[in-house]
């Protein structure tokens, strides 16, 4: 653990990668993995599960039962429900029900500040999903104008007195994570190896092995 580690976020598609740890079938297979998952975390960081459907009213039930199941143990359990025209209202009725709940698959200010409005804890850009989305249409700068996205919306949050965070997915290089917390990002999501690019350099490696070679010819 690292005050680098905030949390875990993770969503089906990245579940259906891994093997399944217990005997479990379908949604019980899903809570199964999860739960091994959280056992791995320290207390009180950051977890955020994702719902198994799209449609609006099996997402409240699959909210309740993750929140049921994950969250007396999590203790910080936010359950992913995508933005979409039809989903604002799930949000809403979770965040009524004292259900955490991170917004997840923004891609426009816009969309962000509809569901921190609804009541979302946590609004989730997919920042290279925006820079590809932009790109496919023409854009001259894609990567300036989907930071400008997450810079909308920070200061849209700012204006209206909201607090919901906001967490970047779609990390791909260590440049991701220094320009989406730039851009007002609380969190972002990155592989361990993005983290420990981050946090090395040649020069930090060479001066410290310098110094440890004069201490022990002194020491000797």
């Amino acid at each position: 653990e690292t005050s680098l580690f905030s949390g875990v976020t993770t969503n089906p598609s990245l579940v259906a990668k891994q093997k399944r740890v217990g005997k479990g079938k379908g949604r019980f297979a899903y809570l199964e993995l999860l739960s091994a998952v959280q056992k791995l975390m320290p207390p009180y960081k950051h977890l955020s599960v994702e719902v198994m459907t799209l449609d609006p009213v099996e997402m409240i039930e699959d909210a309740r039962v993750l929140n049921s199941t994950l969250g007396p143990v999590a203790h910080n359990l936010h359950v992913k429900i995508p933005v979409l025209p039809e989903t604002l209202g799930v949000i809403t009725q979770l965040t009524d029900a004292d259900i955490k709940v991170n917004a997840t698959a923004c891609m426009t200010a816009p969309q962000a500040y509809a569901a921190a409005l609804a009541g979302a804890n946590v609004v989730s850009f997919f920042f290279n999903r925006m820079v590809d989305y932009k790109s496919t249409f023409g854009s001259l700068d894609p990567r300036k104008q989907s930071l400008e996205e997450i810079r909308r919306f920070a200061t849209m949050r700012a204006r209206g007195g909201l607090t919901t965070q906001i967490i970047c997915g779609s990390i791909r290089k260590a440049e991701d994570v220094l320009d989406c917390w730039e851009a007002g990002s609380d969190y972002v999501t990155a592989s361990r190896a993005i983290a420990v690019s981050m946090v090395s350099h040649p020069k930090t490696l060479e001066s410290v092995q310098g110094f440890q070679k004069d201490i022990d010819a002194w020491l000797a």
